[in-house]
């Protein structure tokens, strides 16, 4: 089954039922900054992105910290890294 959402008047993006978020696990959205995503990971991404070289992230944990809809909140740092990993 096909899932379409409209962004722009003429645009629509396609997700299947079943698609992931890639950062976190959560159900995805659409293709968000070229990545399959959730709402929440596209917006995060989006606030924070712009933020890159103007302050320094810092981790909470050992630098690699669980990434999951549960944990997400937990670690920018990781969460971030996480996003430029897998190519947003």
């Amino acid at each position: 089954m096909n899932i379409e959402f409209r962004t722009k008047p003429g645009r629509k993006r396609k997700t299947k039922d079943g698609d992931i978020c890639l950062v976190c696990g959560d159900p995805a959205i659409g293709l968000n900054f070229g990545v399959q995503t959730c709402s929440p990971c596209k917006a995060f991404f989006r606030r924070n992105a712009v933020k890159l070289g103007t302050i320094e992230f810092q981790c909470r944990g050992d630098g690699d910290c669980p990434v999951t809809s549960e944990s997400r909140r937990q670690c920018n740092c990781c969460r971030l890294a996480k996003c430029i990993r897998i190519g947003m």
